[in-house]
């Protein structure tokens, strides 16, 4: 019951998070697409991937915040990186064009939230016990 309150609570955190980010972001036609643009899809996963590796690292209780940033920046975001198969600044500069891009981003948060929301679902299916 613990974990699916918890999933339950993320999902809430990241729905507010999200519906903050889209809400405050403006379209700019004039911003030039990064040439190696991540599709929305794949945009998505990474989010929602980064999403449950942060949380994971903040209930490691990780002190002081600095050693944190230090940890995502050096460890966990190059180990998405290579999942994905991204460049070295792939993801951020996507991040940054999708921002300028509201309609799209809000799409691509969506996707991200089902992900996790899906996967909330599957972590707590309890097979009986017959």
């Amino acid at each position: 019951m613990r974990k699916k309150t918890l999933a339950t609570r993320y999902i809430f955190i990241l729905q507010t998070f999200l519906a903050c980010v889209v809400f405050s972001c403006k379209s700019n036609d004039g911003t030039r697409v990064p040439a190696h643009l991540l599709d929305q899809y794949t945009m998505a996963h990474y989010l929602a991937d980064a999403f449950l590796l942060e949380n994971h690292v903040a209930q490691a209780r990780v002190h002081p915040d600095s050693i944190r940033h230090t940890l995502l920046q050096e460890q966990i975001y190059p180990l998405l990186d290579k999942k994905y198969h991204l460049l070295d600044s792939q993801a951020y500069l996507s991040y940054q064009y999708y921002l300028t891009q509201p309609e799209i981003l809000n799409q691509i948060l969506g996707i991200a939230i089902d992900s996790l929301t899906q996967l909330s679902h599957e972590s707590s299916f309890q097979p009986d016990k017959n």
